[in-house]
């Protein structure tokens, strides 16, 4: 499938540009590829009706010993949230959880995890205190929010974070391996800049 786009000035697409549409469409492809053997994992691992079911939230069941974490990586008890919120943010976390436990258990080595839009960290801090195994690396364009970000890592006793300010755009991914990326709260153009670095 070749894609061509027509601008103010109709001109016939470059080799160039034709490479670039074909190499996006390997790309996602082979992004399809991965999400699907997630899939499978999680198939295999717990079973269709397991899977769906981890991924619920419900206030009857906790599957984070939430007490047992610092506060500080805690949105309802860290994260300056009401409580309602805090507890959809839990739920949210639980539903990651369960799906990078899944992965890192197929995956039979650590996680390289990228957060864009991470902000102070409310949902990558507690999955990387649940997680050690993992390096989670939280981008968020507010500097403010990764110095928070950083403060609630250091008071967790977290060595398996590291937050920077950057836009998901600008981000420079050339020197990690990235195994997953979260982009929870990107929209507008960050969510197609994260997919980008996927």
């Amino acid at each position: 499938v070749v894609v061509v786009v027509v601008t103010a000035h109709a001109t016939m697409p470059s080799a160039h540009n034709l490479h670039k549409t074909r190499q996006r469409h390997r790309q996602t492809a082979a992004h399809r590829a991965s999400l699907l053997s997630l899939v499978d994992a999680c198939e295999t691992a717990l079973g269709w009706n397991s899977a769906v079911l981890a991924l619920c939230g419900s206030p009857e069941i906790e599957r984070v010993a939430w007490a047992s974490l610092p506060a500080s990586v805690d949105p309802a008890r860290g994260g300056g949230l009401d409580p309602a919120r805090g507890a959809r943010k839990r739920w949210q976390i639980e539903s990651l959880y369960t799906l990078l436990s899944t992965a890192l258990g197929a995956a039979n080595a650590p996680l390289n995890i990228v957060d864009f839009g991470a902000g102070s960290g409310n949902c990558s801090l507690a999955l990387a205190a649940l997680l050690p195994r993992c390096h989670f690396t939280l981008v968020d364009r507010n500097p403010r929010a990764v110095e928070i970000a950083n403060e609630r890592a250091r008071a967790a006793g977290l060595t398996n974070v590291d937050a920077v300010a950057a836009t998901a755009e600008a981000f420079d991914a050339a020197a990690l391996e990235i195994d997953v990326v979260l982009a929870v709260h990107a929209c507008g153009a960050a969510s197609d800049d994260a997919l980008e670095q996927a």
